[in-house]
């Protein structure tokens, strides 16, 4: 049920953003894992689409939504499957001086795959540069994630150092 509210407040948020000034962002990303999933997953990439709309001159907000692979290690001679995440956010962003901005994003990442994956919170506060047409940023990408297998449960923190690029519509 929680999965659903989250994925109706995000297109809300869409609906509201269209009748703001504003804009699409597309951007792609690469992480180096950490935490937990660096014990199982060797590489973070994905994907994201936000629409963003000016609160004010230096503050942006809107949703954001997308696709998060963690792939798979291999560990004692056998190789893990991958980590599949499908992230819907709230995204922000806040200009501190001309063109450097500090932002977060904040949601739900539903869990694609494995089939035992839940999926959990979605969090990523970046830091970044921007001009016009594109931006690049750090961050920490994280997912306070659930796995169920049979009656069995283990909370894990799937988290990755990101650099990420984004392109302004």
């Amino acid at each position: 049920m929680k999965k659903v509210f989250v994925v109706l407040v995000a297109f809300l948020a869409f609906g509201f953003a269209q009748a703001q000034d504003s804009g699409f962002r597309i951007g792609v990303h690469l992480g180096l894992p950490v935490s937990d999933a660096d014990k199982i997953t060797s590489l973070a990439m994905g994907g994201d689409l936000a629409y963003l709309f000016n609160v004010s001159e230096e503050f942006k907000a809107g949703a954001s939504l997308g696709y998060l692979h963690y792939s798979g290690k291999k560990t004692h001679g056998h190789k893990r499957e991958g980590l599949g995440f499908l992230p819907i956010a709230a995204t922000a962003k806040y200009a501190i001086i001309e063109n450097i901005f500090v932002g977060a994003d904040l949601g739900y990442a539903l869990g694609l795959s494995p089939s035992i994956n839940d999926g959990g919170f979605y969090y990523l506060p970046k830091v970044g540069y921007q001009i016009d047409l594109f931006e690049v940023y750090i961050g920490y990408r994280g997912i306070a994630n659930k796995f169920s297998l049979e009656g069995y449960s283990e909370n894990l923190d799937i988290s990755s150092v990101t650099l990420g690029f984004n392109y302004n519509f």
